[in-house]
């Protein structure tokens, strides 16, 4: 994940199925201790998975990630570590220190 590490990951649970949405939770991600990104919706597939969708905004009609990864080796390690403990504390603690 080259320098960049997940220190911690704290969700909010905020499950919208009972009206047909596929929001689970957001989450704040700190990256080594010093940056945050907030409002990482955690969003569950049609098949049962789960993806993080990162913070947008609309330009010109499309919407544009605030978040872009260098590469897809990296975006994946960061999707796969917040998965997985998105799944790990999934209804239990609100948050998880990873140091």
């Amino acid at each position: 994940m080259n320098n960049l590490k997940i220190t911690d990951i704290k969700f909010y649970y905020f499950d919208t199925s009972f009206k047909g949405g596929r929001i689970r939770a957001y989450a704040d991600i700190t990256l080594n201790n010093s940056l945050i990104i907030r409002n990482v919706q955690i969003i569950e597939t049609e098949h049962g998975g789960y993806f993080p969708n990162y913070p947008q905004k609309k330009v010109k009609g499309e919407w544009v990630s605030y978040i872009v990864f260098e590469s897809k080796e990296i975006e994946k390690e960061f999707r796969e570590k917040i998965i997985d403990e998105y799944i790990k504390f999934g209804s239990g603690n609100d948050t998880k220190d990873l140091k």
